[in-house]
This record gives structure tokens, C-alpha cells and sequence, in this order.
């Protein structure tokens, strides 16, 4: 536990999707992400996650796991630290990327450069029979995911085997 003192909050927010999103458990036309924020005094590194009720997660389980860990945070828990201190889940995604935030915010150097893998490349995921594209952009000393959605456009038809 090396990490400068911390301090720790979140919130609950209400995402909106566009249209809506439907798997066979139901349709969403929302994502309540629980945000997770660590501060040094000067930078603050944001974090997001989305319980699941199907792995046992609710937002007041979550935000409770995170609340439970401030404390550690609070006397200097850092991300290494935090993968054997919470078992995996929604709150410990949402803690470790505000970690991983807060590193390369103070650092100066984007995150994969300080976890030592090679820059994302751009990636596409198919949704409802539309693409949407994400691609890497330099902004500043940092680099920024940004969407490219094609939503116009459907996708093209793929043969199933």
C-alpha cells in the first residue's frame, strides 16, 4: 500500500440508451452505472460499473462494497493491492479503472502504455444489425476513446453456418 492518500466517492447515475436494448432476460432503455471517483487533491481518476443481477449484484450491494473499502483506500490501498482485497466483480471493475484513470492522469501517459500492452486498435461490435465503430484519438498528453457510430448504415448481411 504505496498510493498517496486517497479520498473515494461515488454516485449512481441513469444512463440512456438510444432505442432500447433487448437480451432474452428483458429490454433495457436505461444503464444505472455506478461511478466511482478517487482524488489525490489535484487529479481525480473516474471509474463506471453496471450491477448485475444475474452474478448477484444490485446498485446497493455494489455501492456497499465500495463504501466497505474506503477505509483501506483512504489509508494508501492502491490497485495492485485492491485485485486481493475485493473478489471480482462490478464494484471492483469500477474502483480498479478509476485507479488505472488517477495512474495515467498523474503519470501523464495513457494506460496502456503504463500496463505495458500495445495502443487499442479500433474494434467494432455489431448490435440490432447496425455497426458501431470505436477508434483511438489523441486529445493533449492523453488519448480518448470516441464513438463512431454508423447507425444509418445496417450492417451487412452475414451467412450463419
Amino acid at each position: 500500500m504505496t498510493q498517496a492518500s486517497l479520498t473515494l466517492s461515488y454516485t449512481v447515475e441513469r444512463w440512456p440508451i438510444a432505442g432500447s436494448f433487448g437480451i432474452s432476460r428483458g429490454v433495457k432503455t436505461e444503464a444505472v452505472v455506478v461511478v466511482a471517483e478517487l482524488a489525490d487533491g489535484k487529479r481525480r481518476g473516474r471509474g463506471e460499473c453496471v450491477p448485475y443481477l444475474r452474478y448477484g449484484e444490485t446498485v446497493e450491494s455494489v455501492t456497499a462494497q465500495i463504501e466497505g473499502l474506503r477505509p483501506q483506500i483512504e489509508a494508501g490501498l492502491d490497485r495492485r493491492t485492491l485485485q486481493t482485497a475485493m473478489p471480482p466483480g462490478a464494484a471492483r471493475n469500477a474502483l480498479d479503472c478509476a485507479f488505472w484513470d488517477l495512474e495515467a492522469k498523474r503519470s501523464g501517459r495513457p494506460a496502456h502504455e503504463i500496463a505495458g500492452i500495445a495502443a487499442p486498435a479500433a474494434s467494432f461490435s455489431i448490435t440490432s444489425g447496425r455497426v458501431a465503430s470505436w477508434k483511438t484519438t489523441r486529445s493533449g498528453s492523453h488519448g480518448r476513446m470516441t464513438a463512431s457510430s454508423a447507425s444509418s448504415r445496417p450492417a451487412p448481411p452475414r451467412r450463419m453456418l
